[in-house]
């Protein structure tokens, strides 16, 4: 069993089952995992792949092959480095190789998109509101959750009732396919291959601030780009290993009602996990005075 789904009525119960020090995790410790907080059952795919998230940045039809998705994408990260360096903005890795490439002196190879030198300019884009192919996860379990809850209150003041706050936790060893194979015995059968990427924090306060790493699904390489791209979700990929890794499990969800979110709101705040926490500067301490005074405040 490499998915395992849990869910709780409790907003204790539910943070005793993520916390590190809980039994799912005490005995690998943080780093071995990765967190991330949703609303009900999302997918895990990201935001450059879900429907309708690149139309603004386009004025034809939606993207359908793999090289519309790559071309798109990169006309973002490209102007987002090209507007960031005018205004005299640090940007990570900054190398003449990055930046002949981004002003199109160099051709850029679409079969492998993104490259390597391209992973940490998408992660700061991706932590600024831009949609990239990354998916945001944190090594912290209550931030996760706090990202979730937030999730809640949002579409709670857009009158969309959400039904559960949902965590997944996602094992490292998710990215080693020579580990699951020779250890664990588990084959992905597929020829995708799951990346954890990490990013410079420095200049990154977002990153730092809620200890970001993202995982990036990588398609087969093929010279043929003009195939329609099928996303795939990253919990669908590791629903579909097999092998004999018995009771071996790669990605938990838990699961809350979202009853208990103003209460899992306080206690996490109690943790020291709030909106300014997350969300460093002083807009983040505004939104945080808002959410503590406001007529939504949760219940202490």
């Amino acid at each position: 069993m490499y998915c395992s789904n849990d869910y709780f009525d409790d907003a204790e119960k539910f943070l005793s089952a993520i916390s590190l020090r809980g039994p799912n995790f005490a005995t690998t410790g943080k780093y071995h995992w990765l967190f991330r907080g949703q609303c009900d059952s999302d997918r895990l795919l990201p935001r450059a792949w879900r429907k309708g998230e690149l139309a603004p940045f386009i004025e034809s039809d939606e993207p359908k092959t793999a090289k519309d998705y790559a071309t798109i994408e990169f006309r973002i990260a490209q102007e987002f480095f090209t507007l960031a360096d005018r205004r005299g903005l640090q940007l990570p890795e900054d190398t003449q190789y990055l930046r002949r490439e981004i002003l199109g002196l160099d051709e850029i190879m679409w079969t492998s998109w993104p490259d390597v030198q391209h992973l940490s300019l998408l992660a700061l884009a991706q932590h600024n509101g831009l949609p990239t192919r990354l998916l945001d996860w944190t090594w912290n379990p209550y931030v996760a959750a706090y990202f979730a809850a937030e999730g809640v209150l949002r579409n709670r003041k857009r009158s969309h009732a959400k039904s559960t706050i949902e965590v997944s936790a996602l094992a490292v060893d998710v990215a080693s396919e020579s580990l699951l194979n020779s250890q664990l015995g588990i084959s992905t059968n597929v020829e995708e291959q799951i990346a954890i990427v990490t990013a410079p924090s420095a200049g990154n306060e977002n990153l730092r601030a809620q200890e970001g790493a993202f995982t990036l699904v990588r398609l087969p390489e093929s010279e043929d780009t003009s195939q329609d791209l099928v996303p795939i979700a990253l919990d669908d990929l590791i629903a579909s290993f097999q092998g004999d890794g018995t009771h071996y499990t790669l990605l938990y969800r838990f699961e809350l009602d979202a009853s208990q979110t103003d209460f899992l709101l306080y206690l996490l705040q109690a943790e020291g996990v709030s909106t300014s926490s997350v969300w460093p500067g002083y807009h983040g301490v505004a939104d945080e005075v808002t959410l503590r005074l406001g007529p939504s405040a949760p219940n202490e």
